[in-house]
């Protein structure tokens, strides 16, 4: 894997995905302060492996005794669920559209410091896609009460939808993730207007060979 620094700098990082992972985290918890509250990890593309790199991210963040919350922000996506060995449970989906109260929607994980908010069921997934709802609520609760919200967001395609976008854009920055064998018809160009069209602030991009 293959994580590059802001793209407005030359920075260039390869390292096997832990050392790149361990990278990122180093960075970012330099980083925390009231800017840096939440954090999105999206893509240009489907099977580019943002589940498994927020998973790792989260995991690696908990080792500087920071309180994390993984959220899966991803509505038609349950990998990250699988990933933390949890069942079907209120989510994202039903503290939006539907009023559940955020903390009893989180649930803890076997890591400690890491705690985890699913997609929600599919009934209050519906609703998310009949209607936009306001995504800079929940944040701030979680903010609140987690050092840093780790959001696993849907890619950034033509078929987006307006909430999973919202969501992106309600982050306080975002990381995207680019399956590496894609990568090709992708310039630096190209992915300097991906991020320039996204309202939260960018701090790179991983090229990532895994595909979950």
């Amino acid at each position: 894997m293959q994580y590059n620094g802001l793209i407005t700098d030359d920075c260039q990082l390869e390292a096997p995905t832990a050392n790149a992972i361990s990278e990122l985290a180093q960075q970012l918890h330099g980083s925390l302060s009231d800017q840096l509250q939440s954090l999105c990890i999206t893509g240009v593309g489907n099977k580019a492996g943002r589940s498994s790199i927020a998973m790792l991210l989260a995991n690696e963040l908990t080792k500087y005794d920071l309180k994390i919350l993984l959220v899966n922000g991803d509505l038609d996506k349950c990998m990250l669920r699988t990933y933390v060995g949890k069942q079907r449970h209120v989510g994202l989906a039903e503290v939006v559209a539907s009023n559940q109260n955020l903390s009893t929607a989180i649930q803890p994980t076997s890591a400690e410091n890491l705690d985890f908010l699913s997609r929600g069921n599919p009934i209050a997934d519906r609703l998310m896609r009949n209607e936009v709802f306001d995504q800079q609520q929940w944040l701030a609760q979680a903010t609140q009460t987690y050092d840093l919200v780790i959001v696993d967001a849907a890619p950034l395609n033509k078929t987006t939808s307006d909430n999973d976008r919202a969501i992106v854009d309600a982050c306080d920055a975002n990381v995207l993730v680019v399956n590496q064998q894609h990568f090709g018809a992708w310039s630096k160009l190209a992915l300097s207007n991906t991020i320039g069209a996204l309202k939260s602030r960018s701090l790179g991009y991983v090229l990532n060979q895994s595909s979950n």
